[in-house]
């Protein structure tokens, strides 16, 4: 049966077939990070040479802060490490 399922994924992809180029469409791409913007922008600059017609919007939705630089204390081991001596 696995090589069946193989065969079938291998059809669907010869099968693709781009959109048509006058196709519109609204889309909405969210990132986290406010420093990919510019080189998302880029990409959507690009697409759009190919697809004008799909409005493409990033949505910028920051994610928590993370702490910056070293912990103040290091985390301590769960179990202390050995030593052996040979």
């Amino acid at each position: 049966m696995r090589r069946e399922q193989c065969r079938r994924g291998s059809a669907a992809k010869a099968a693709y077939a781009a959109p048509a180029k006058d196709l519109s469409a609204e889309l909405s791409y969210a990132i986290w990070d406010a420093a990919q913007k510019p080189a998302m922008q880029k990409i959507v600059t690009e697409f759009n040479k190919q697809y004008p017609n799909i409005k493409v919007t990033i949505d910028v939705t920051p994610s928590k802060a993370r702490p910056t630089g070293r912990r103040s204390k290091p985390r301590q081991a769960a179990t202390p490490f050995r030593t052996f001596s040979g």
